[in-house]
């Protein structure tokens, strides 16, 4: 990214930032909302000795719900949040059935509050549930992390746009007459609305 794209970025947040208020809006509190995700990533499988066994792409969407609590000491807001989605992150062409159907993501989330935008980085663990067309269900487990930005539309109303990348793993599967096992990686676009009590 050039210099001229980072100017114009920082630029157009920061006057969305400043536009509803002066003061730092107040972010403090308990939060729950509705959230719609795009996701594209794919997979890598591996046998049980390692050794790598062919990719597979992944895209689809999810609809969720997530609910949080901030604190904020000046600008500085953090806290905990948990997303819940469900959805269809597929597998296309051969094996459209093969899917992840459900995502847990346990973050922490921590950033600056000017105006009425809060601007956080997250961190945390997610989930997944995958399953193998006809043959069976697969737990996956590991990372997510993300940037976002929350603007405040009324004392109780705001709306969010967030990006996230999630590396995941399986445990070791007996699937097809053998072991194999995979790593999942998603990047999300995520658009929320929520409202804080």
């Amino acid at each position: 990214m050039n210099i001229r794209a980072i100017t114009a970025a920082a630029v157009f947040l920061g006057a969305l930032a400043g536009t509803a208020s002066a003061q730092t809006f107040d972010w403090r509190g308990a939060y729950a909302g509705l959230d719609y995700t795009y996701i594209n990533g794919g997979h890598q499988d591996y046998t049980a000795s390692g050794s790598a066994a062919g990719t597979r792409a992944l895209k689809g969407h999810t609809y969720g719900g997530f609910a949080g609590y901030n604190f904020q000491n000046g600008s500085f807001v953090y806290g905990p949040e948990l997303d819940v989605s469900l959805g269809r992150v597929k597998q296309p062409g051969a094996n459209p059935q093969n899917r992840h159907n459900t995502i847990v993501d346990l973050k922490f989330r921590a950033g600056y509050a000017t105006g009425n935008a809060l601007i956080y980085g997250a961190v945390g663990f997610s989930g997944t549930n995958w399953k193998e067309n006809s043959i069976g269900h697969a737990r996956t487990s590991g990372y997510i992390f993300g940037v976002g930005m929350d603007y405040a539309l009324t004392d109780s109303a705001f709306l969010g746009l967030e990006y996230d990348r999630r590396q995941l793993k399986s445990g070791t599967l007996s699937w097809g007459g053998g072991n194999q096992r995979f790593s999942t990686n998603m990047n999300s676009i995520e658009l929320r609305v929520g409202f804080r009590f």
